[in-house]
């Protein structure tokens, strides 16, 4: 019997988390398959991996012991499809590029137009993703390069800045600071809204973009408590007064979402925007577009 990987992924979650609850709720699915995949994989296993009641859940003996061999299980089926749709991709001579909002200056259709002059015969597909993943697809293999903003946790990627954007905060516009050219986070704790930071596993990434460090600065012991996925929920969010959310400043200028207001927010480092690839993909053809976005955004800085 060989283990199903989704499986042991499923059971490495709820472990993580001791919590059905929460754990499928990361995983996109209900709270009773979830516990239905987990009883299926210890009938598999033919073991007991973990010890739940009404109130709490917690890991057995052998749960605890097969963490670490279900980790490098895991790890080692997302390493071959990495490796899988890389080399599909090498033969199809297609180029996937991973982004979660759109950059200033329209940047994107600028770097693929500059692409195309350079590599007219590979096919550049783009790819959309939510911020579940901060990678937009880099750590699972769906894409070849991303598009990001810094900064992000984890080994196997390399980044080349390519910019700088102010961070600012997104506030309905009724909001009571929406009305100031400029705030604090000193301002934006004592206000008291919950501030919308998007799930990862990633921590780096929620404490620049929660400003935790600032927040704790200040005495704000507040968690955000707001996990929207995808930018427009973060704009239906915000416009609904449910929470607050640091972002940069050219959001704004790029989506122009109605009901938000963007106020900046004094010292606070600015938002580095980077192209980023796998360490282990030598290819001229990431290469080249690695280039094209350095030197699209060098000549729109200028």
């Amino acid at each position: 019997m060989v283990a199903d990987l989704r499986l042991l992924r499923y059971f490495l979650t709820v472990a993580r988390t001791l919590h059905f609850g929460r754990a499928a709720e990361e995983l996109f699915i209900s709270q009773p398959a979830l516990s239905q995949q987990v009883r299926k994989l210890e009938s598999d296993l033919g073991v007991r991996l973990l010890e739940r009641d009404h109130r709490s859940v917690s890991l057995t003996d052998a749960g605890s012991a097969l963490i670490a061999p279900a980790q490098a299980a895991v790890a080692a089926g997302e390493e071959f499809v990495r490796h899988a749709r890389s080399a599909s991709r090498q033969v199809l001579r297609e180029l996937v590029v991973g982004y979660h909002t759109r950059w200033p200056g329209n940047a994107l259709p600028t770097v693929i137009r500059a692409y195309a002059e350079v590599r007219p015969d590979v096919q550049v597909r783009l790819e959309q993703h939510t911020f579940a993943d901060t990678s937009a697809g880099l750590r699972t293999g769906s894409t070849d390069v991303a598009l990001l903003h810094l900064p992000i946790s984890g080994a196997g990627l390399q980044t080349r800045t390519v910019g700088t954007e102010p961070r600012v905060v997104m506030l309905a516009d009724d909001h009571p600071l929406s009305s100031l050219t400029s705030v604090t986070v000193a301002d934006l704790v004592e206000a008291g809204t919950p501030w919308a930071v998007p799930p990862d596993d990633d921590p780096e990434w929620r404490d620049f973009w929660s400003a935790a460090l600032e927040r704790a600065a200040v005495g704000g012991t507040q968690v955000p408590t707001v996990q929207p996925l995808t930018q427009e929920s973060l704009f239906q969010v915000v416009a609904g007064g449910g929470a607050l959310v640091l972002t940069y400043a050219a959001v704004e200028e790029v989506y122009r979402p109605p009901g938000v207001r963007f106020v900046p927010v004094a010292g606070l480092e600015p938002a580095t925007l980077a192209v980023a690839w796998r360490s282990d993909d030598n290819r001229a053809d990431v290469a080249h577009f690695v280039g094209a976005v350095s030197e699209v955004m060098r000549t729109t800085s200028t």
